[in-house]
């Protein structure tokens, strides 16, 4: 069974959420352990909170935190953020965006290898070096991770240096909306989306 020591963690609460013929029917819930008191489990989960009463409670423990997100999940991420704060100066190489704001912060700097660029990848590089070449520009390249590392591998084989990781976290909107708990004031946010790095000539 669950601990004061469990607040904050990752769990799974499995309930009895009926009866059929006599058997007890159960559901599952993963989430973030938020409270926990004689009464009652609170989780955050993706749908939002969730008050589950104790009696309810056929099993619980605490589980590893969250893998590493899906490839689609990564890309949406990226693609939200650019489109939030584009940069004015924008190309296309296929999918792949190419970006630049007069050198102000790495992102609005870099190209985004997600999706096809259309062509084998030596050449797609070869087109960003040029592409910023024509714009007075240092090449740079963002390379979330894991989707983006193959470009991250043959930039290094081509001898691009990397700049430090950049740790991107996100947090479901309705536990925020929904405020702290009683009695904890934060509640950090779950880890979604694996540290993406900039390679730079």
């Amino acid at each position: 069974m669950l601990r004061q020591q469990d607040v904050g963690h990752r769990i799974v609460v499995r309930r009895i959420v009926g009866v059929r013929e006599g058997r007890p029917l159960f559901s599952d819930a993963l989430g973030e352990l938020v409270e926990l008191t004689e009464t009652h489990v609170t989780l955050a989960t993706d749908q939002g909170r969730l008050r589950v009463p104790v009696a309810e409670v056929h099993r619980a423990k605490r589980v590893p935190p969250a893998r590493r997100p899906t490839a689609a999940a990564v890309v949406a991420l990226e693609l939200a953020s650019d489109e939030a704060w584009p940069a004015p100066t924008r190309g296309r190489l296929g999918d792949w965006l190419l970006r630049s704001a007069e050198g102000w912060t790495g992102r609005a700097n870099s190209a985004l290898p997600v999706g096809d660029p259309d062509r084998p990848l030596p050449a797609g590089l070869a087109t960003i070096e040029r592409w910023y070449a024509d714009l007075g520009q240092p090449a740079l390249v963002n390379t979330p991770l894991p989707l983006a590392a193959p470009v991250g591998a043959e930039l290094d084989a081509r001898g691009w240096t990397s700049r430090p990781l950049t740790l991107v976290q996100t947090a479901p909107l309705a536990p925020l909306r929904a405020g702290p708990p009683p009695g904890r004031p934060d509640t950090p946010p779950d880890q979604v989306d694996a540290p993406p790095g900039r390679h730079g000539e």
